[in-house]
């Protein structure tokens, strides 16, 4: 790997020993990444074909995610991020504006809380190779995999109805809008779905990128 990034440097006129720590920055940066060398090796030749300067990591990266096998797959079905590559958890925002997250379905709803689901990460699934590296691999709560198993559907939604559970349950005198009525209808729909649909869940290993 360190010898096609070398190449990469000189194919822009650029000393990778002169400028070491550049170098040594793209180094580490592709190997956390996780490409093959092939894909590194497509994605170099295809930039080292441009005039002008050195072009950044972040191009390199994202020349990278576009030659790369998974690039090819799309969406997959995943049950634990819902096909979108981003995995949700349950938080609660207190009045003095901390903001924690809910770790197991024993969680008592509070009066003076508002509720949440929100991002936590990304999944293992192949699904996640459209967002950027920088967010960690992450599996759903434990607690909102084994209910999103008994409703059939997947964790992303299944964190969306726990917030909103928790919140009816915390606030029981508020009375249910246009909006919320409207949620309750999907929900219901895909609850329905799920009850028809005779094929298995898998909550097994997933399609896997290389992270």
């Amino acid at each position: 790997m360190t010898d096609v990034l070398q190449n990469y440097f000189y194919a822009f006129n650029r000393d990778p020993f002169t400028a070491k720590n550049l170098f040594q920055h793209f180094v580490t940066t592709i190997l956390r990444a996780g490409f093959d060398i092939g894909t590194v090796q497509r994605a170099v030749k295809e930039l080292a074909e441009a005039d002008g300067p050195l072009p950044q990591i972040n191009k390199l990266l994202a020349v990278c995610r576009r030659h790369s096998p998974q690039a090819q797959i799309g969406t997959v079905k995943c049950m634990k991020c819902g096909g979108d590559g981003l995995v949700r958890g349950l938080f609660y925002t207190a009045p003095d504006f901390t903001r924690l997250e809910i770790g197991g379905a024993g969680h008592v709803p509070r009066e003076d809380c508002t509720y949440q689901d929100s991002i936590i990460g990304r999944c293992k699934c192949a699904n996640a190779y459209a967002w950027e590296h920088g967010r960690p691999v992450v599996e759903p709560p434990q607690f909102i995999q084994d209910e999103a198993k008994k409703n059939k559907w997947d964790c992303s939604f299944q964190a969306y109805v726990f917030a909103r559970d928790y919140a009816r349950a915390a606030h029981p005198h508020r009375q249910k809008g246009p909006l919320a009525k409207s949620l309750q209808t999907i929900i219901d729909n895909c609850a329905a779905k799920a009850d028809e649909d005779d094929e298995p869940i898998n909550f097994g290993e997933q399609e896997k990128i290389p992270f």
